[in-house]
């Protein structure tokens, strides 16, 4: 996450909770899939830079596409 934070990366795919310390840092993407307690899930979801509007529109377009295709096989 430094990485991504620092520019060196553009994607970072990975498990979050909802009260991950990088929530305010940058943008992530909707969930691919969620795990755990429904009173505490882990997500797995794409981290972006915030700003990169463009990239982000995409990702969270292609997320959607594949956590649909996840629930509705």
């Amino acid at each position: 996450m430094q990485r991504l934070d620092a520019g060196e990366l553009d994607l970072v795919i990975g498990r979050f909770t909802a009260d991950s310390p990088w929530t305010s840092e940058v943008a992530f993407a909707p969930a691919l899939s969620t795990t755990g307690a429904e009173d505490a899930p882990i997500e797995l979801k794409a981290a972006m830079r915030n700003g990169e509007n463009r990239w982000i529109m995409t990702v969270e377009r292609a997320s959607r596409a594949i956590s649909q295709k996840a629930r509705h096989p």
